[in-house]
């Protein structure tokens, strides 16, 4: 009996000792070889450039003075045929320059 447990106690004193990660290890040992510098996966995006502003600024004011143009004429008690046919070009056109706007500022965002 003696001869086991000495057995025993020899093969568990033998074993390695296991130890399980805790995430925090996990996130440290994942950083270790950086130097205690960030380390960014992907390049930044370059903001937008001097054309690409021009033209965002460009294409909201056209929103704006479209969409006044628009007002102007639906504000009319009886628009005629003429006017009728006008608002549906300005709208295009203001949807047109919305859709710019809308490009740009979405890759401004990014």
């Amino acid at each position: 009996m003696n001869r086991t447990l000495i057995a025993a106690l020899a093969l568990a004193l033998a074993a390695p000792a296991v130890s399980l990660s805790t995430t925090a290890d996990a996130q440290v040992l994942a950083n270790r070889n950086t130097g205690g510098r960030h380390v960014q996966r992907h390049e930044p995006r370059p903001p937008l450039s001097r054309s690409e502003e021009d033209r965002l600024y460009a294409a909201q004011d056209q929103v704006s003075a479209l969409e006044a143009q628009i007002a102007e004429l639906q504000a009319m008690e009886s628009p005629t045929d003429a006017q009728r046919v006008e608002i549906q070009t300005l709208t295009t056109r203001r949807d047109q320059a919305q859709q710019i706007v809308t490009r740009l500022e979405a890759k401004r965002d990014r």
